[in-house]
């Protein structure tokens, strides 16, 4: 992704500093709501029950037209959010359009 340019925001309440070769791609955010604002697309790589507590008016507020991508399927909650967001996880069946 930092190859290819993108803009990547992160947030993990237990890492407090980024590679050196990152600095220029990857911003550390210490609050996940200012990390999604503005996202196109959010990862959830991390279980942190912190992001369980996020509500998603909130993020649909940072971001109107966000796709999750949850690797874990630990945000699953976000699959019934009537269209607000778009949520794929692995082992996921898609809806047909």
């Amino acid at each position: 992704m930092i190859r290819e340019g993108a803009t990547i925001h992160v947030h993990d309440p237990m890492v407090k500093s980024l590679p050196e070769h990152w600095c220029d791609a990857v911003k550390r955010y210490d609050d996940p709501i200012a990390a999604v604002h503005g996202a196109h697309a959010l990862i959830v790589a991390t279980e942190w029950p912190m992001y369980c507590a996020i509500p998603i008016d909130r993020l649909t507020q940072c971001s109107p037209r966000l796709v999750v991508l949850d690797a874990n399927r630990f945000l699953t909650n976000l699959a019934a959010t009537e269209g607000r967001v778009q949520y794929f996880a692995v082992g996921m069946p898609q809806k047909d359009p």
